[in-house]
């Protein structure tokens, strides 16, 4: 009867060493994958819901994210009391707060699976993933569309429409906020380094 009890006993021990190498598993399992987690994964937990977002420079922003790019971000944001279609430059972020950036953590990503949209592009009901497009392909769109910007950078902020973009900048023509650009509205051409802009609203 003492030798059942004790290899009753050493069974449990045996079971509970097994249960406590599987817990520990899993819990090294879920530091491994939030530790591979990137802040473009973060961005597109936040799925629709208002984010707050402070920049480098210290600026806030409270924006709800409807699309990320491969090292953008953009959304509907409440600049100034009106809405405002804004793209803010990921590596400009120093601080994303929101309900649903707190619990991706605990969610992470399948590896090698993005989550897919949901329908059409740029509503603030969905979220749209666009990893192959970078911030010097919207800035083109932009300048295409010759679209009214305004740009927060790190030393400031200036008003205008992009002429052209490079590689790693762009061509600001600064004007006033509302009129359009023509030459004799146009006070200044500003070469902007992307790598300075933390964001565009337009």
């Amino acid at each position: 009867m003492r030798w059942e009890r004790l290899f009753d006993d050493l069974e449990a021990q045996l079971a509970e060493t097994v249960r406590a190498g599987d817990d520990e598993n899993a819990r090294e399992e879920v530091r491994w994958r939030a530790g591979s987690l990137t802040m473009r994964e973060r961005l597109l937990a936040c799925r629709a819901t208002p984010a707050g977002v402070r920049l480098s420079g210290g600026d806030r922003l409270d924006v709800t994210i409807h699309t990320v790019g491969a090292d953008w971000f953009a959304g509907v944001a409440d600049p100034a009391g009106r809405a405002a279609d804004v793209v803010v430059r990921t590596a400009a972020v120093s601080v994303l707060r929101g309900a649903s950036s707190r619990g991706a953590a605990r969610v992470p990503p399948v590896p090698g699976r993005e989550p897919q949209p949901a329908g059409s592009v740029g509503g603030p009901a969905q979220v749209v993933s666009a990893p192959r497009v970078t911030l010097p392909m919207v800035l083109r769109d932009l300048c295409r569309r010759r679209a009214a910007v305004t740009v927060r950078g790190i030393d400031g902020v200036v008003h205008g429409t992009i002429d052209q973009v490079g590689l790693d900048h762009f061509d600001l023509a600064v004007h006033e906020r509302g009129i359009p650009r023509r030459a004799a509205n146009v006070t200044a051409v500003d070469i902007l380094a992307i790598a300075g802009i933390m964001t565009v609203e337009f």
